[in-house]
């Protein structure tokens, strides 16, 4: 169960720095593919790039979550 809170982490973390640094080719993974000769946005960057901030903290956030219930498990608890 640890590795598996590690690794879901971890791919979340990845993944949201992909976002932060490949603006726009996070854009057209995500929503480019839909449209046809089509540039994304200064909000949409925007948008992509905040989202991967979020992403980046709720990955370290799942994982300080993540090792305090581990430590809790070994102090006894349920």
């Amino acid at each position: 169960m640890e590795a598996l809170f590690n690794f879901v982490s971890i791919v979340i973390i990845l993944g949201s720095v992909c976002a932060i640094i490949w603006l726009k080719t996070m854009w057209y993974l995500t929503e480019g593919w839909k449209y046809k000769n089509v540039e994304p946005s200064d909000s949409a960057l925007k948008t992509t790039r905040f989202g991967g901030v979020m992403g980046v903290i709720g990955g370290i956030v799942f994982l300080i979550i993540a090792s305090n219930i581990r430590s809790g498990m070994q102090a006894g608890f349920p």
